[in-house]
């Protein structure tokens, strides 16, 4: 059985089925909900992106927020790309 720690939601559809039946993605992209120890938020669809490249600076903040998060819960799974692989084999 998979027991994720975090799920992103792509659009409000999804984010209605999983994190509330009242999500407003307008209004709640980006924020964090917990439900039985699993961390959940949601962003925009990838399509209403290309629709309305207003959104991608949102977008990105909101992505900044799930490596946040991700290196918070799982910073076993987080190698940084940029120090060196002496550094890298280290953190492993």
């Amino acid at each position: 059985m998979i027991r994720p720690k975090i799920i992103v939601c792509l659009g409000r559809i999804a984010a209605q089925r999983i994190i509330d039946k009242e999500f407003r993605i307008t209004r709640q992209h980006g924020q964090w909900f917990q439900r039985a120890g699993v961390w959940m938020t949601a962003l925009y669809h990838p399509s209403a992106l290309l629709r309305d490249p207003s959104k991608r600076p949102e977008t990105f903040v909101d992505l900044k927020g799930v490596q946040g998060k991700v290196r918070e819960l799982c910073p076993e799974s987080f190698l940084d790309p940029l120090l060196p692989a002496s550094e890298r084999a280290r953190q492993e």
